[in-house]
């Protein structure tokens, strides 16, 4: 039985993004419907990402994306560039969706997306789940950080802290010897004190599991900037470009939807709208576009359970 379609572009997403990371102007690749004057198909294809159309008589002839690839139908569409991106006022029980922010530093500000867990029993231990690049500051804070609900720049400070910095996924940037391949923007704080925390998450109560992401998914996320937002996801496998203070990385097997967020809601838990199970984590975006860490691979890397009652 030959490959299906779907699998040839989840392929394609995986081991050729490459191909299309050579053309200045793309920033990603993904699966997503075909679409035709802002009309939406059902039929599949290899969405090409790129930072702004371009009528094809003003490119260069080697930049001209193909209208197929490996037999699969592309479909070019304008998501311009994606940056790694706040309920603000202090909380106890603190819920997923506040905004969090490291001691010391008050341009760091983010979102806490969950309460996760290791462990079991009386061993068990509860963390806050957020972003590397929140929490972690790209790498560069140290194990222990403290970190703060709200930040410093919405008026935090010691007496505030409810975790410090226990575990991250190290994101690799481009460097001289090529492109930096990652899955996760993600990273843990351990929390303080269990009465400081709550596994639910604002407006939209308790998390009911994990599910993957689908095409037409209706979603939901809520942040410290934005507070709750709904969206669909529009692609998913993705492959993209994304920048940081720090420089920039290649992130595979992302998920993609609409708008939904801004610079603070970065860490916020994606959600179905429908079930209530956690979808993703959001970590970049733009005005036009969210991306979103699939969630099954964040808990397998940092190798934690979902907080759910």
């Amino acid at each position: 039985m030959g490959r299906s379609i779907k699998e040839d572009i989840m392929k394609i997403c995986k081991n050729d993004y490459k191909y299309f990371f050579n053309n200045p102007s793309v920033v990603g690749i993904a699966m997503g419907y075909k679409s035709a004057k802002g009309i939406e198909s059902e039929e599949l294809s290899l969405k090409i990402l790129v930072k702004e159309k371009t009528k094809e008589s003003h490119i260069k002839k080697e930049h001209i994306i193909p209208k197929e690839y490996k037999g699969v139908m592309t479909d070019v569409e304008e998501v311009g560039e994606v940056y790694s991106l706040n309920l603000n006022s202090r909380e106890r029980p603190i819920v997923g969706g506040n905004g969090i922010g490291v001691y010391n530093l008050e341009e760091r500000i983010g979102t806490l997306g969950c309460i996760v867990s290791k462990g079991n029993g009386l061993n068990t231990k509860f963390y806050i789940l957020s972003n590397n690049h929140v929490i972690a500051r790209e790498n560069k804070n140290p194990l222990g950080t403290k970190i703060i609900q709200p930040s410093i720049k919405h008026g935090g400070g010691e007496e505030d802290v409810i975790a410090t910095l226990s575990d991250y996924i190290h994101i690799d940037f481009f460097n001289e010897e090529g492109l930096g391949e990652n899955v996760v923007d993600c990273a843990l704080g351990e929390v303080k004190s269990i009465k400081d925390i709550s596994p639910e998450i604002s407006w939209s109560g308790y998390i009911e599991g994990l599910t993957n992401p689908s095409l037409g998914m209706a979603v939901k996320k809520s942040g410290c900037v934005t507070g709750q937002t709904l969206g669909v996801v529009t692609m998913t496998n993705a492959t993209i470009k994304v920048k940081f203070p720090s420089g920039e990385a290649v992130f595979m097997n992302q998920v993609i939807t609409n708008a939904m967020a801004r610079h603070g809601d970065s860490g916020s838990l994606l959600l179905s709208k429908v079930s209530n199970r956690a979808v993703g984590l959001l970590f970049a975006g733009n005005n036009l576009i969210s991306v979103h860490n699939n969630i099954l691979d964040v808990v397998n890397a940092l190798d934690v359970d979902i907080v759910t009652l």
